[in-house]
C-alpha cells in the first residue's frame, strides 16, 4: 500500500479515485470530511475550467 501525507485546511479538497474529500471541520484529532462522488463524465482536465476542482472554504 502506498502512503502519502498531505496537510489540508478547512475548505480544502483532495480527489481520491472517484471521490472528492473536502475538509469541513477539525476538532482536535478528529477531521470531518464531506465526500462527493465524481462520475466518469464529470472528470475534466485539472488545469482547465473544472468547477468541481475549485472549492471555496466553508
Amino acid at each position: 500500500m502506498e502512503e502519502a501525507r498531505v496537510e489540508l485546511s478547512i475548505g480544502e479538497s483532495i480527489q481520491l479515485n472517484q471521490q472528492i474529500l473536502t475538509v469541513v471541520d477539525i476538532q482536535g484529532d478528529e477531521i470531518i470530511f464531506r465526500i462527493d462522488h465524481v462520475d466518469d463524465g464529470d472528470l475534466h482536465d485539472p488545469f482547465g475550467d473544472s468547477d468541481w476542482l475549485r472549492r471555496n472554504p466553508r
